[in-house]
């Protein structure tokens, strides 16, 4: 190709070589618009494809789950009748686990409850209350007074925990204190635990090698949620 020698002054060939610069960058950006471009459709094209098939892997996990839920339900209520013995006051129980014969499979099947109280609950918190603050004498005391005031404390949605409860509850009878008891048994009896999603863990026997090479038997989760596989 046959060359053409141009004559520039130093400031014409400032503004070229500016030019130049801005055409390159120009071309630059617009690579990237495209590379961009590009990338989007390639995301929109596999999500298409992703979405489906997470969205049929949870039906079918749903299905299965309803399935032994169904499958299991005389057997829960047939091992509550056969255990009625074992909960005197009728609580009622919200988990089983279930073991096969030959040890080597184990099923938990059951609700995770949620903590709910009827309102008399507050005729039980102000009675402890009352009591405790009655015990703090001094500054040491009225520490401790707090420390365990602090399991009347209420979760985010207002509730008492239960495993709280229970804490105080034996306190409560380790105290003597008739105004503890009451307060106590009264927040007991306010107890309406809802049940909230069902849940299923399954686990499995399987050799395991410790560090030293000798092998044993250990349960292993089977993996059911998305995090676990």
């Amino acid at each position: 190709m046959e060359r053409t020698m141009v004559e520039m002054t130093p400031e014409e060939k400032a503004q070229f070589e500016a030019f130049q610069k801005e055409q390159a960058k120009k071309a630059h950006q617009e690579a990237k618009r495209e590379q961009r471009k590009q990338l989007q459709e390639m995301v929109d094209e596999e999500m298409s494809s992703a979405v489906k098939e997470l969205m049929a892997c949870s039906d079918t996990l749903k299905a299965v789950k309803g399935k032994i839920f169904a499958d299991f339900d005389t057997i829960m209520k047939l091992r509550r009748e056969i255990n009625e013995d074992v909960n005197p006051e009728g609580d009622e129980q919200f988990s089983f686990t279930f073991t096969s014969s030959d040890g080597l499979q184990r099923l938990r099947i059951g609700y995770n409850m949620n903590d709910n109280y009827l309102m008399q609950v507050e005729d039980g918190i102000k009675k402890v209350r009352e009591y405790l603050q009655s015990l703090a004498k001094d500054e040491a005391s009225g520490r401790l007074v707090d420390a365990v005031m602090r399991l009347l404390a209420r979760d985010q949605k207002g509730n008492l925990k239960a495993s709280r409860v229970l804490q105080l509850s034996k306190m409560a009878d380790e105290s003597g204190s008739d105004t503890f008891k009451e307060g106590m048994s009264i927040i007991r009896e306010a107890y309406r635990p809802t049940p909230g999603k069902a849940y299923i863990r399954c686990q499995v026997k399987t050799m395991q090698t410790a560090e030293d090479g000798t092998t044993k038997q250990e349960w292993t989760d089977v993996g059911l949620s998305m995090a676990e596989v």
